[in-house]
């Protein structure tokens, strides 16, 4: 390729990080793959740029390879007075396919994206129509594996299954050597990151995108999102992400129709 399209295409990724963060663009960016990183890598380090600078500008870029991974199995649980959660996702933040194609590079996560189509019961009785005062909500949590464990291999049935706190699923992890990453909140240890809550009352599903990046300054979280700190930098090669569907109290419901993650890798 030549050195004339690479800089177009870096050019291309500058401009994108300028866009303001809710804009539709970023949903459809150019995605370069890893010959395409090491091409830019090269033409830049052939303009004696020390190699700091060079990975700064491809950061700065977001010149990053990305895998995506999507689902639209409906899931819709429904609560009592106690939590309800149901997994709606479950899957590798480095998947072997992607490690291959980095050819023994050392990668890190450098930024997660998901756009999630949710919405909750469609009505309520406490005067919060249209608000974020929910009881409907989208959590995340990373999976570990303990030593040289591997896939923790849940079947459809324990995917299928409902929990009441998210932590019930230790129970199935910890024989297969996984464990669920904790981190410290203002409550104290937890297990999860709020991903998105659901718009109260809202009749039809409702498009959330949220952005979660090592660059604080790339943050986008829409109304009712959480702002994921600290889940980029707890990340390890090995780790397992799950997205669950929660709500609680007589009457409230989640359901998740459609979600997408995508994994945003640097060098």
């Amino acid at each position: 390729m030549s050195l004339i399209r690479h800089l177009k295409r870096l050019v291309y990724g500058l401009s994108e990080y300028a866009l303001s963060p809710g804009s539709s663009e970023e949903h459809h960016h150019y995605t370069p793959d890893y010959d395409d990183v090491r091409a830019a890598r090269t033409i830049l380090q052939s303009l004696k740029l020390p190699t700091e600078l060079v990975l700064d500008i491809l950061d700065r870029a977001r010149y990053w390879p990305c895998a995506h991974f999507v689902t639209r199995n409906r899931k819709s649980v429904k609560s009592g007075m106690n939590i309800v959660s149901e997994i709606c996702f479950e899957g590798p933040v480095f998947p072997p396919s992607v490690l291959e194609s980095f050819q023994g590079e050392k990668v890190k996560l450098k930024e997660i994206s998901w756009y999630i189509m949710s919405k909750d019961q469609g009505w309520t009785s406490e005067g919060t129509e249209g608000t974020f005062q929910t009881h409907s909500w989208t959590d995340v949590s990373i999976l570990r594996p303990l030593g040289d464990s591997r896939d923790p291999c849940l079947s459809a049935v324990e995917l299928a299954r409902t929990f009441g706190e998210v932590t019930e699923l230790m129970d199935i992890l910890s024989p297969r050597g996984w464990t669920m990453v904790p981190h410290q909140t203002d409550d104290g240890l937890s297990h999860t990151w709020r991903l998105q809550g659901n718009r109260v009352a809202g009749q039809n599903p409702e498009s959330y995108h949220i952005t979660w990046s090592q660059d604080e300054n790339r943050v986008i979280a829409d109304d009712g999102a959480g702002n994921g700190k600290g889940f980029i930098d707890l990340i390890q090669e090995g780790d397992r992400v799950v997205v669950w569907a929660r709500c609680q109290y007589p009457g409230w419901c989640c359901e998740v129709h459609e979600l997408e993650m995508a994994l945003f890798y640097g060098f």
